[in-house]
């Protein structure tokens, strides 16, 4: 496996999981830091912002658990708010958590639009301190794929079963390396226009079977300037014999499968993704 680049930032994968690298070529091949590009916009660009398809499979979980009225929500690993708005237009208060800067400053921006139903925190699993305070808490988009040890990934489901209260519900959303692996292509590069510059993504994975991780390096650049930002995500690969057993272990007494987010039914895994639901038991 191809290590980061050597101008990147160690962080503890625990709570912070990502690398975030700017640079740009200067014409004697020095590496300069510049803060031109925002991860935040070039996430926009390329994964979209249209009206999250998470959002319909949330109303209708919540509906099937008969959790009803002004919810609480929490999306840990918000990233830059995509699912904030849309969830807070369901008349739930919502709490936004990440620990990324910039993801931050785009999902304050979100909430300053939401008249005082969302709420931006940072942080991420392992600030995760309430308890019984969130009738639904989501993380989607691989949150818990990123903790790479067991130990990590156990207390973080131990702290979403504590915050979630009695007969709520938990949503994971992450990568399914099973299928993946066995129908693994290459990522091909692709550009859009980003505040109405030309950037260009190229992905690269690298897989460690042995130590059981997987690396996604998104490197963005503008071809005028040679500027670059790279984001860098490292997964944990989990089958998903682990994935249920983390659930029973942490206390969830039911645990339902759903191979895409329009699914209105719980089914075995079928594709890259795995949506994985788990409800605290009722007291008593």
């Amino acid at each position: 496996m191809r290590n980061p680049p050597e101008d990147s930032v160690k962080v503890d994968e625990a709570r912070h999981p990502h690398q975030v690298v700017r640079a740009v070529k200067t014409g004697n091949g020095a590496r300069q830091t510049v803060a031109q590009l925002s991860y935040g916009g070039c996430y926009a660009a390329f994964y979209g912002t249209g009206r999250p398809v998470q959002v319909p499979f949330i109303e209708r979980l919540a509906r099937s658990f008969d959790l009803v009225g002004e919810l609480r929500v929490l999306d840990i690993g918000c990233g830059t708010g995509r699912l904030l708005t849309p969830l807070a237009a369901l008349g739930w208060h919502v709490m936004g958590m990440d620990p990324q800067v910039e993801n931050l400053a785009e999902a304050r921006k979100v909430a300053d639009l939401t008249a005082g139903r969302v709420e931006i925190v940072s942080g991420g699993f392992a600030e995760l301190d309430d308890i019984g305070a969130f009738d639904i808490v989501v993380a989607v988009g691989d949150p818990w794929w990123y903790l790479i040890t067991p130990e990590a990934r156990a207390d973080a489901l131990s702290r979403v079963h504590r915050a979630v209260r009695p007969g709520g519900a938990v949503v994971l959303d992450g990568p399914n390396f099973e299928w993946i692996l066995d129908h693994y292509r290459q990522p091909e590069p692709s550009e859009a226009l980003v505040d109405c510059t030309l950037v260009r993504r190229v992905p690269r994975h690298d897989i460690d079977r042995l130590d059981g991780t997987w690396t996604h390096t998104d490197t963005f650049s503008v071809p005028d300037t040679g500027e670059e930002l790279a984001m860098v995500h490292r997964f944990a690969i989990i089958p998903l014999a682990g994935v249920l057993s983390s659930f029973r272990e942490a206390g969830f007494d039911r645990v339902d499968w759903y191979p895409g987010w329009a699914t209105p039914a719980p089914g075995g895994p079928e594709g890259p993704r795995v949506i994985a639901v788990g409800r605290r038991p009722q007291e008593g």
